[in-house]
């Protein structure tokens, strides 16, 4: 590669590495164009112009071009024979190595492409294989992001425990080649674990390391990740406005960098807290151009939380069918993602709906058996949670436990699930839900 080349393809890596991605897709183009077919420089410009694109969110485009990595890969591994055959390139060969460790990048960046539409046992697969193809090759930074990403694949499932030791994998990896990027990567989901475990000063501290990194590098996509989840912190502290502020905040970085993953987060999440800030048609809104983004770029994993956030909405302004038909396909959609979290949100969403119906139901078809459905939604709906460790959920699902069962007249199993989500709130410093738990006493 001559010295243009190589300044060119350091430009594409720069921008690639700071998020700008039209920047990045326009110089290894122009590299692409010259470069020689079925060669280790186009397989390897092929596999980055597939990273760029799954990093925009753009995955059919990301699969065409890997798909034409692979293809090209297995061309060079192969050399025509005497007999007409086909045989493997020869080990000796100086491009072997180099070529073998471009295939297991391909493998990473497949994966991310699976995980984003829901194929979770497909990404895990090309996570493992390409971890194989990198083993005893060096390539630690790709190595990390992979621990890193199967990571995310565990979170989504609900594997909390398992994510965990995958992100720490990665970050331990990470400290010794000092990647910045990846460390504050690595801080940020970690802080999302903390998060969802109940421990917010910890994410939060967590999240201020991670945002400090990436501003360093000048990292902006990374930092409208973080203040994403910065905005979920004050959302589940009851800091309403706080967390409103702050998804706008990440929502207008993400808009600056074109970056749509991030900008279908950010509506997502500004749905939800406009539901707690009584903005419910704000809300529906906010959920509605979420999911209309979803669609268009084939993304699933984010569709069943933002259903039931669409189904409270609903809900909350007495559209009672079409809140129950965006619960059961929030539901649906976990079911068939094995989505265990998101499991248990859509199911307490339709617990919450059963007893709504009963509550407005006519005298005579509101006797003790119309109330079977919404309790047995919301009791499996808790012990998902649980299991999960996802203290501030189970908490919540105690509290419309509660709600349920003052509703019926229930009162020994009321104060049992209040006194529970109390507890659990105070622990947790949940001022929002804290403030719910007080409109329950007082009422």
């Amino acid at each position: 590669m001559d010295q243009k080349s190589t300044v060119l393809e350091g430009m594409g890596d720069v921008f690639a590495l700071t998020g700008k991605h039209d920047d990045a897709l326009g110089c290894y183009s122009e590299l692409k164009a010259v470069s020689r077919p079925s060669s280790l420089g186009q397989v390897k410009l092929l596999w980055k112009l597939g990273a760029v694109h799954v990093s925009k969110g753009e995955n059919e485009k990301a699969t065409e071009i890997l798909d034409d990595a692979t293809a090209a890969y297995e061309r060079m591994t192969k050399h025509a024979g005497g007999d007409g055959q086909s045989t493997p390139m020869r080990s000796e060969d100086p491009r072997a190595q180099e070529l073998s460790a471009t295939f297991g990048k391909i493998k990473f960046t497949r994966a991310r492409v699976f995980k984003a539409t829901g194929k979770y046992e497909e990404a895990k697969k090309e996570i493992e294989e390409g971890l194989k193809i990198l083993e005893d090759k060096g390539n630690l930074k790709e190595r990390a992001q992979a621990y890193n990403d199967l990571g995310n694949i565990l979170f989504d499932q609900g594997d909390y425990e398992q994510a965990e030791t995958m992100y720490r994998s990665g970050l331990n990896v990470r400290e010794r080649i000092a990647d910045k990027k990846g460390i504050a990567e690595a801080y940020n989901n970690l802080g999302i674990i903390c998060c969802e475990q109940g421990e917010y000063e910890k994410a939060a501290e967590m999240m201020e390391m991670s945002i400090g990194l990436m501003n360093e590098i000048g990292f902006r996509i990374g930092i409208a990740g973080t203040y994403t989840n910065l905005g979920a912190i004050y959302h589940d502290q009851g800091r309403y406005q706080e967390a409103f502020d702050t998804h706008q905040t990440s929502l207008s970085i993400s808009k600056e960098m074109e970056n749509l993953p991030g900008e279908i987060l950010s509506y997502a999440n500004l749905g939800s807290v406009c539901i707690e800030l009584g903005k419910h048609d704000e809300a529906i809104g906010y959920l509605g151009k979420c999911i209309e983004l979803m669609h268009g770029m084939k993304i699933r994993i984010y569709e069943p939380q933002a259903l039931v956030w669409l189904s409270r909405a609903l809900l909350d302004l007495g559209r009672r069918m079409e809140s129950r038909e965006a619960a059961l396909k929030a539901l649906n959609l976990a079911e068939e993602l094995k989505q265990r979290a998101s499991l248990g949100f859509a199911k307490r969403m339709l617990g919450v709906i059963e007893a709504d119906e009963f509550r407005t139901a006519a005298k005579e078809i509101a006797d003790s058996k119309s109330t079977v459905p919404a309790e047995k939604h919301l009791m499996e709906s808790l012990q998902i949670f649980a299991d999960l460790k996802m203290g501030h959920e189970t908490a919540r699902t105690h509290l419309e436990l509660a709600n349920f069962y003052k509703l019926v007249g229930n009162n020994a199993d009321f104060q049992d699930h209040l006194a529970h989500a109390k507890g659990m709130l105070e622990k947790l410093g949940a001022l929002g839900d804290l403030r719910k738990i007080k409109e329950v006493e007082s009422s």
